[in-house]
């Protein structure tokens, strides 16, 4: 049996990346509003995270399972998990509407929300890309895929929430399935000097991409995932030669669902404290409201391990 390969930059971009999207539900308007004073940063913080998972995604995908295998393994590991903190977060809206900006859903609304993705909703586009990758199989079916749903990206299509993100990111996750297939002569080049010149090219580019096509988010939508995925993969690749820097980011990339689903059901709370604080300046408030939600994500983290028999519920 071949032995799977282990890339260590991967865990990088993901650790990367969530702590972008951390960072990113970090801005709020609620109960005290950041969002309103920081508009111009905004664009620049949340424009590529999410674009950076599917490539990782597309990048670590396999059809080497069987149907019954590949469905038990993604159930198991996205799922399940998309129910529990679905079921979770239901109940605290709920139990703490009055705290809320949007008051208590109804029941019929939450579990709409639960049935087709409203609530953390990357897994939930995440498997069903998955399970159309597998339906379609061939790559010359998967690239005129991916050329479709990028044509529709641009134009902006109009359709229903998980729809949308599954056709917006399924090009994402098949560039890191071909990324995948030429990885070996890709990695010699980048690897070398030759490949820092990108690291100045891109973040230049794409503060150019943010500026002028803020107007046409279809544009803005894929050029920004595109040049931003490229940057951090480059980048992740550097850093994995930089011991303190890359643990770090490596361990965030390893426990990066965890992080995803632990932070998301505590970031009003994060901004609750961070309303009573006393003093108003809004990138400190940000930053510290950013520093709050790892924190306690963490916590969390360290509480999910060791309830072994329910591991499966938190995608450990």
């Amino acid at each position: 049996m071949k032995e799977k390969v282990y890339y260590p930059e991967l865990d990088v971009i993901k650790g990367i990346a969530i702590l972008l999207i951390i960072l990113g539900h970090s801005l709020c308007e609620f109960p005290v509003n950041i969002d309103e004073q920081l508009q111009s940063v905004i664009p620049y913080v949340d424009g590529f995270s999410l674009a950076i998972f599917f490539v990782a995604s597309g990048f670590l995908y396999s059809t080497k399972d069987s149907w019954s295998v590949f469905l038990k393994k993604k159930s198991l590991r996205l799922l399940l998990p998309y129910v529990t903190f679905c079921l979770l977060t239901i109940i605290l809206r709920f139990a703490f509407a009055p705290f809320t900006h949007s008051g208590a859903p109804s029941i019929s609304d939450a579990l709409l929300r639960l049935l087709t993705g409203g609530y953390y909703w990357f897994l939930y586009a995440l498997f069903l890309i998955m399970v159309i990758c597998r339906l379609i199989k061939k790559n010359a079916a998967l690239l005129a895929v991916a050329i479709i749903c990028l044509a529709f990206s641009v134009i902006d299509i109009k359709a229903a929430g998980v729809i949308k993100r599954c056709i917006n990111f399924i090009p994402f996750f098949i560039l890191g399935y071909f990324v995948k297939i030429y990885y070996k002569d890709v990695l010699k080049y980048i690897s070398n000097n030759s490949g820092n010149i990108f690291l100045v090219i891109l973040p230049v580019l794409y503060v150019i991409v943010v500026s002028v096509f803020a107007q046409l988010q279809g544009v803005s939508f894929v050029i920004e995932g595109i040049v931003g995925s490229l940057f951090v993969w480059i980048l992740s690749i550097k850093l994995t030669k930089a011991e303190p820097c890359r643990k770090i980011l490596s361990f965030f990339g390893r426990y990066s669902l965890q992080f995803y689903l632990n932070h998301l059901l505590i970031m009003l709370p994060c901004y609750y404290i961070a309303s009573f604080l006393p003093f108003s300046n809004a990138i400190l408030l940000w930053l510290l409201i950013f520093v709050m939600a790892v924190a306690i994500s963490w916590v969390m983290l360290l509480v999910e391990k060791r309830l072994k028999k329910i591991h499966f519920l938190f995608g450990l």
